[in-house]
């Protein structure tokens, strides 16, 4: 339906423009329902159009198994952690 489900963005990195941070923040009474498994391709697809992106990275806390394994489904790679005071995020790549 056209109600508001959450909010994405693209952000290409400012020193390599080729590289684009996807980010998704979905409202609550939409998780477990298959929206970032949806809207992980859209954004790729805008990343690539809209951006010129040849890869692709997106931060995910490590408490949030569901985006993590949307992430992975896509073609993603861990390939670093990144800790900060109170909370840590795993960074997943993929070249688009």
């Amino acid at each position: 339906n056209a109600q508001f489900a959450g909010i994405a963005y693209l952000m290409p990195d400012p020193d390599a423009p080729e590289k684009v941070l996807l980010a998704a923040a979905l409202l609550e009474s939409c998780w477990h329902q298959g929206y970032l498994t949806e809207l992980i391709p859209a954004l790729e697809k805008a990343a690539k159009e809209k951006c010129g992106a040849k890869s692709a990275w997106a931060y995910l806390p490590v408490e949030n198994p569901y985006a993590r394994r949307a992430f992975e489904k896509a073609g993603y790679a861990l390939t670093s952690v990144l800790s900060l005071p109170g909370a840590d995020f795993r960074a997943y790549t993929k070249e688009l």
